[in-house]
């Protein structure tokens, strides 16, 4: 006997990752710090090509990078049936290549905050996985 429901809980392939995150545009950076727990930090994105896109400003985020470039993002999506999140670990570096940013679309991206945010941010992933969850009914349902 068949089911069309999927598993209550499943992993997610590294291409059905990127197809979640492309849908998505707000997700969290996390920093980490020698020092200090790590940041995270909500940031607007676009997934491209196998990398997170985003904008920041002349602050922390830009700081923190250019002495450490190790970073994760994660975001969560849910479709009122299936709930996901994807982490994507790898090496965060501002980028300066005006085409390249161009193809990414994140000078469209619309973002959060009002500040300014002319710096460009890329994390190339070195590892992306991602988990599904099938939403539990309530009593009522």
């Amino acid at each position: 006997m068949s089911t069309s429901t999927p598993p209550a809980i499943g992993r997610l392939s590294p291409d059905e990752c990127w197809a979640l995150l492309e849908g998505e545009h707000l997700g969290r950076l996390g920093l980490p710090d020698r020092d200090r727990p790590p940041e995270m930090l909500p940031v607007n994105f676009v997934a491209f090509e196998g990398a997170v896109y985003f904008r920041t400003a002349f602050d922390s985020k830009l700081f923190h990078i250019t002495s450490n470039p190790i970073a994760a993002f994660e975001a969560d999506g849910d479709d009122g049936v299936v709930r996901w999140s994807v982490l994507v670990r790898g090496t965060a570096t501002r980028v300066r290549d005006d085409a390249e940013i161009e193809r990414s679309g994140v000078r469209r991206l619309v973002t959060g905050s009002p500040a300014e945010k002319p710096y460009v941010i890329k994390l190339t992933a070195d590892i992306v996985t991602g988990r599904r969850f099938v939403r539990a009914q309530s009593p009522d349902e």
